[in-house]
């Protein structure tokens, strides 16, 4: 009986090992995962090369918002505003100033060609143009639209 029960605690504890073994290397996927995580969520700030196919022909430096759909019928869009510049190199860069992430829509954001800026970075890239002094653009869907930062006189509305 005596040896029986030797036996159990030995493969108790070979069994302990295991799992401490096993655990360790969960332990090590899950701090992974999460290094993963933190740095995708900061993965918009990365500054990027603009094509182009992107540049559209528009002065440089710039401001731009760029509305981009992420699920079908625009369920999810998320929208880039960023300054646009030529570096010494030649190539135009896109320096993320601020994204916007919009769920529940139908339809692009575009009404009677007009489009419709989201709220916040839609007031950052007017006051940001103005204090700058720098030109400022609204991409969707194929529609350049110019941002302008003060309101028109009434007489040339």
């Amino acid at each position: 009986m005596k040896e029986a029960i030797k036996r159990l605690e030995e493969l108790l504890y070979i069994k302990d090992d295991e799992i401490a073994r096993l655990q360790d290397i969960v332990n090590e996927h899950n701090e992974k995962q999460e290094q993963e995580e933190d740095r995708d969520a900061w993965k918009w700030t990365v500054h990027r090369k603009i094509t182009d196919s992107e540049n559209l022909n528009l002065p440089v430096p710039r401001l731009e918002l760029r509305y981009k759909s992420i699920a079908p019928n625009h369920y999810i869009s998320e929208w880039d505003y960023g300054l646009a510049y030529r570096h010494l190199l030649g190539d135009i860069i896109f320096v993320p100033l601020g994204r916007t992430r919009v769920t529940g829509g139908q339809r692009a954001p575009i009404c009677k060609g007009k489009i419709d800026l989201p709220f916040r970075d839609g007031a950052h890239i007017k006051n940001e143009s103005e204090q700058l002094n720098l030109p400022a653009y609204a991409i969707c869907e194929g529609v350049v639209q110019e941002i302008k930062t003060k309101e028109a006189p009434a007489h040339e509305k």
